[in-house]
């Protein structure tokens, strides 16, 4: 079981969308948020969702582009709208989103996923960021593209996701 760490503020989107989707497979934690700043928990996951927080121990890091360097994390991704990022935006129309993933990315488990796009629709609840937290979040936890597209679809149950 991997254990990921959100830190993000109210409404704790990004943290709601991997607790629904991963379930019983990850312990999924909120960093506590209050503006001092504390120890964060160890994890094998840390998604900085919007936040200028600094990650603890982890073994990946997904990131905004324009944060500080993460030295405490074995792999780092960086998401945002510069092409430094190592997830963007490459199109968008409305809730039609074309994610564009610019570097080879190893997931927890030692597996590569190649540079490739992803076409999806966008919840009506996250914003370009929060999509793009949660996609680099599924990515490093090792959940295959294919499925990131119908995983983020309004409305869907949790599926039965084994990710060991």
């Amino acid at each position: 079981m991997w254990t990921a760490v959100v830190a993000e503020k109210e409404p704790f989107a990004v943290f709601h969308v991997l607790r629904r989707v991963l379930g019983e497979d990850i312990r999924c934690r909120r960093a506590p948020w209050n503006g001092i700043p504390e120890p964060l928990p160890k994890s094998d996951v840390f998604i900085v969702a919007g936040e200028q927080v600094s990650p603890s121990r982890c073994r990946a890091a997904v990131v905004p582009g324009e944060s500080e360097p993460t030295p405490l994390a074995d792999y780092v991704v960086t998401y945002g709208l510069s092409q430094r990022d190592t997830l963007t935006i490459s199109s968008a129309v409305d809730r039609d989103v074309v994610l564009a993933l610019q570097r080879d990315l190893v997931d927890v488990r030692g597996r590569r996923t190649d540079r490739q796009e992803i076409l999806l629709r966008r919840p009506a609840h996250l914003g370009l960021g929060q999509t793009l937290a949660c996609v680099g979040g599924f990515l490093v936890l090792g959940i295959e593209i294919e499925k990131i597209p119908g995983l983020l679809a309004t409305g869907q149950q949790r599926p039965v996701l084994r990710i060991h």
